[in-house]
């Protein structure tokens, strides 16, 4: 429920043209954001479907999916490239820091929750200063860690929807508030905290 709501909420700041700067990021009609935004919430109603111990509703798998091919097709080689080293060492880090916890026997930190997704999605932005790519990251390392976490068990897709939504939404609202924030004559301070890297192409 968390993750749709907060799809709504970008949708409608898509819709209306608030963070137009990270819109451009990701090369996509803002339009075509919120109607798949809207079908990932409507078909989340769909009652959960499995194929083996493998469950998921569609509207999560249409999210992912959506996500992966937003990595695959859009934007440069060199910068996807990145993008997937940057979610690997992220999915890594979180998968390392839950088994650590169980290990001494904290269940709370032992499973992918909010505050992992915050500071994965905090992490995606400083690593990638770019909406899209931060978005990816944050997306896809959430949900790599979560389904790494249920090996041996029922593997749920839903599990990561939520905290994925969390964590790749507040790489994209960080990368659109400091590039509003930035002055227009970057100094040597602002170059620590700029935006804009891993351009697919010239703006």
């Amino acid at each position: 429920m968390i993750g749709s709501i907060i799809l709504v909420i970008l949708g409608v700041m898509a819709l209306i043209g608030i963070g137009s700067i990270a819109v451009k990021d990701f090369d996509v009609p803002a339009l075509a954001l919120v109607l798949v935004f809207a079908a990932v919430v409507g078909l989340n109603f769909v009652p959960v479907m499995n194929i083996g111990n493998f469950y998921f509703s569609l509207g999560t798998a249409l999210f992912f999916l959506m996500t992966v091919l937003l990595w695959m097709f859009k934007g440069k080689i060199g910068n996807r490239l990145i993008c997937l080293l940057i979610t690997v060492i992220l999915a890594g880090l979180l998968y390392g820091a839950t088994r650590l916890s169980l290990y001494f026997g904290n269940t709370f930190w032992g499973n992918v929750n909010v505050f992992y997704a915050l500071i994965v999605g905090f992490l995606a932005f400083v690593f990638t200063r770019n909406a899209k790519y931060g978005f990816i990251a944050g997306v896809l390392s959430v949900m790599t860690a979560t389904l790494l976490t249920q090996i041996g068990g029922r593997i749920d897709l839903n599990a990561a929807y939520s905290w994925s939504i969390v964590a790749g939404s507040l790489a994209v609202v960080l990368y659109a508030l400091v590039a509003k924030l930035m002055p227009s004559r970057p100094n040597k301070m602002s170059y620590y905290f700029e935006t804009g890297r891993m351009l697919d192409e010239k703006k």
